[in-house]
């Protein structure tokens, strides 16, 4: 191979490694920003998960005087118990809330069918009553009382009791 040759071909690698390397700093510059970037957005959203999750950890739950599907709770006597029943209406399952005396006989029971995913209702006894309290957003609120020998549900009243309205002000 002539000389002139061996120089063209020469400088013609030099320039073709030039481009190689000016192409391969602009591929590191390019990810390098990428990356940047993608720690920008990483580190903010990981801080946000990990707050939520604190936050979830910290939160009280449901109040535990409210009555949960599968358990009872006792009236302030002692004299009754509270429990869900349910039923199946067109194929969804329905809640409702039935009163018990100390036999274990239903004397009460709601007329009012709750389907929890979509109209919730807590369930509660008034702390120093066997007053039973029924709070719901979407149906409306309403208490159970013992009258005259017998127990019926009023919408009727001027306050709630404390533990009563701190439930009524959690369902805002």
């Amino acid at each position: 191979m002539p000389a002139l040759e061996r120089t063209a071909t020469l400088a013609g690698m030099a320039r073709s490694s030039e481009r190689t390397a000016a192409l391969m700093r602009t591929w590191i510059q390019e990810h390098r920003l990428m990356a940047g970037i993608g720690i920008a957005v990483l580190v903010p959203a990981l801080a946000l998960t990990i707050g939520l999750f604190v936050l979830w950890l910290r939160s009280p739950g449901p109040d535990p005087a409210v009555l949960v599907d599968g358990e009872t709770r006792t009236s302030p006597s002692g004299n009754y118990t509270v429990e869900f029943y349910d039923e199946d209406i067109d194929g969804k399952r329905n809640l409702y809330p039935a009163i018990k005396d100390s036999d274990g006989e239903v004397v009460w029971s709601d007329d009012e069918r709750y389907q929890m995913s979509a109209h919730p209702v807590r369930v509660l006894w008034q702390d120093d009553d066997d007053v039973l309290w029924l709070m719901s957003r979407d149906i409306g609120n309403a208490r159970v009382m013992l009258t005259d020998g017998q127990w019926a549900k009023d919408r009727t009243w001027t306050t709630y009791p404390a533990n009563v309205q701190k439930i009524e002000e959690e369902q805002r």
